[in-house]
C-alpha cells in the first residue's frame, strides 16, 4: 500500500516536471521565434543591414557620379561653380622658352610626290598638289604618325602680334626625317623646291589638336601669316651665261623671324637659345645663291648653331643641272587658343605646363 502511494507520488512529480519542461520549451520557442522573426529579430536586422548596404552603394555611386560630372565640367571648361580650379590662362603666365606638355591629335599621314593623304579617326582625306600646293617631288611616299613624337614643346611667342605659339623641342619625325626634291627628274626637283613652304606647312598642320590649337606651320615660315603667297608664287627667270632659267620661285627671308626669336630666348635651361636640337632641320624658306659658276636653288636649314642651306637644284655655267633630294628633321610651330589654361607644372622640362580647356 505504501509502495503504491510512493509510486503515485513519484509519477505526479514526474508529470509536473514534464509540464514545467514543456512550458519552458514553449517559452524558449516563443523567444527564439521572436528573436529570429520579430521586428528586432535576426532576419529583420539582416534585411535592414542589406538595405543599408544597398543605400551606401547607391550613395557612393551618386557621389562618384557627382565627382565625375564635376571633373567633366572642368575638362570641358564650363565649371561655373569653381572656375578657379581650372587654373590661370597660359597666355598670362608663359614666357618664351617655357616647356609645355602638348599632345597632338592622333593622325597617320603620307607625304607624296604630288600631294598628301591624312587618316584621322578612320577617315582618310587626300590633298593634291594642285589644290593645296603640297608636293615633295620625291618619288617615294613617306608615312608618319603624330603619336611617334612624345617629346615636349616650348613657347616660341607669346604676344599680341603672334599669339601663343609653341615649337617642338625636338624632331617630330622621330629620326625618319622628310625628303624633298628628286635626283632623277628636273621637273620633280623643281616641284619640290617650288612647293617647299606649302609642303612643310602641310606636314606640320597634322600636329594640330583642334581642341587646343588653331593652326600649325613649319618653323621658318611666316609666323604671322604662314600661307602668305607674296614670294611663293613669283616665278623668277634668270639670264645665266646666255641661257634663261625659269620656273623657280623667288627666295624669301621669312626664316629670320623664327631664327631670331629662337636665338634670343635665354633661360636657365637654354642659356644660348632654343634653336640647337643637335641635328639639322628645315627652316621653311627658299634660298637662291648665284656664284661664279652655279645658281643654287636651296632650302634653308638649321645646322646646330649655324644657318646653312642645301641644294635641290643646281644650274652650272655649262648648263648642267645637278639634282638632289634633301632630307632633314622637322619642327612644327603650333598656335594655341587664347583660352587655354594651366592645371599643373611650372614651365621647366621636369615640370612642364599641363594644359586644359
Amino acid at each position: 500500500m505504501v509502495n503504491m502511494k510512493q509510486t503515485k507520488k513519484e509519477q505526479a512529480v514526474t508529470l509536473i516536471a514534464l509540464v514545467i519542461t514543456i512550458v519552458i520549451l514553449i517559452i524558449l520557442a516563443v523567444v527564439s521565434i521572436n528573436m529570429v522573426l520579430g521586428d528586432q529579430g535576426i532576419f529583420k536586422k539582416a534585411q535592414q543591414a542589406a538595405n543599408s548596404m544597398h543605400d551606401t552603394e547607391v550613395n557612393t555611386q551618386m557621389a562618384f557620379n557627382s565627382i565625375t560630372d564635376e571633373m567633366d565640367k572642368i575638362i570641358a571648361g564650363n565649371n561655373t561653380q569653381n572656375p578657379e580650379l581650372t587654373g590661370p590662362l597660359l597666355k598670362d603666365i608663359a614666357k618664351p622658352g617655357d616647356y609645355v606638355k602638348y599632345v597632338p591629335a592622333e593622325k597617320k599621314f603620307t607625304m607624296k610626290e604630288n600631294g598628301m593623304s591624312v587618316t584621322e579617326n578612320g577617315v582618310t582625306t587626300n590633298y593634291t598638289q594642285i589644290e593645296e600646293g603640297i608636293a615633295t617631288g620625291y618619288d617615294t611616299e613617306q608615312t608618319y604618325n603624330t603619336s611617334d613624337y612624345t617629346g615636349l614643346w616650348q613657347v616660341l611667342y607669346n604676344d599680341e602680334e603672334h599669339g601663343i605659339q609653341i615649337i617642338s623641342a625636338g624632331d617630330v619625325t622621330n629620326g625618319q626625317q622628310l625628303y624633298i626634291g628628286n635626283e632623277t627628274s628636273e621637273e620633280k626637283a623643281k616641284q619640290g623646291y617650288n612647293s617647299l613652304v606649302d609642303t612643310l606647312n602641310g606636314f606640320c598642320s597634322n600636329y594640330v589638336d583642334a581642341k587646343y590649337a588653331t593652326n600649325g606651320r613649319c618653323v621658318g615660315s611666316n609666323p604671322i601669316n604662314p600661307s602668305d603667297k607674296t614670294n611663293q608664287n613669283y616665278e623668277l627667270p634668270f639670264e645665266y651665261n646666255g641661257s634663261t632659267i625659269s620656273g623657280c620661285k623667288i627666295e624669301d627671308e621669312n626664316y629670320l623671324n623664327d631664327y631670331n626669336a629662337m636665338t634670343n630666348i635665354a633661360t636657365e635651361e637654354n642659356p644660348t637659345g632654343i634653336h640647337n636640337i643637335g641635328q639639322n632641320y628645315y627652316l621653311a624658306s627658299r634660298k637662291i645663291a648665284v656664284g661664279k659658276s652655279t645658281i643654287d636653288f636651296s632650302t634653308i636649314l638649321m645646322n646646330n648653331d649655324v644657318l646653312a642651306c642645301n641644294d635641290i637644284l643646281r644650274f652650272t655655267q655649262e648648263g648642267i643641272i645637278t639634282l638632289s633630294a634633301v632630307s632633314y628633321a622637322v619642327r612644327p610651330c603650333i598656335t594655341l587658343n587664347d583660352d587655354i589654361k594651366i592645371i599643373n607644372g611650372n614651365g621647366t622640362s621636369n615640370m612642364p605646363y599641363e594644359l586644359i580647356k
